[in-house]
């Protein structure tokens, strides 16, 4: 959603995903006023540059890709993952000589 289409109404159960490359000033003032009337329980920026601070919506629970929890629970999923390589490789091994080049 944009910001504009936020309503009115609080959402504590909600989640917000903040997924962009740049934000001006005036999209990023709008963005944030959206996340304050929406109150949602957790905000994850993954923007390239974060769109927010921490000191701008110090009541909301909110997380970059580069906060320590976001990077250790990447971490995690990347070693669960990890198990499942072999049988990716080996199902790609199978499957190359069937599959047509063109």
């Amino acid at each position: 959603m944009r910001p504009e289409e936020i309503g009115g109404v609080r959402e504590l159960q909600s989640c917000a995903v903040i997924a962009t490359a740049d934000l001006n000033e005036d999209y990023k003032a709008a963005v944030k006023g959206a996340l304050l009337r929406l109150e949602p329980r957790t905000i994850v920026d993954l923007s390239s540059i974060p769109v927010l601070s921490k000191c701008a919506v110090p009541k909301l629970n909110y997380v970059t890709m580069y906060d320590q929890d976001f990077l250790r629970l990447i971490d995690l999923n990347n070693q669960h993952l990890a198990s499942k390589l072999p049988l990716l490789l080996s199902d790609i091994e199978r499957t190359l000589p069937t599959a047509e080049v063109f």
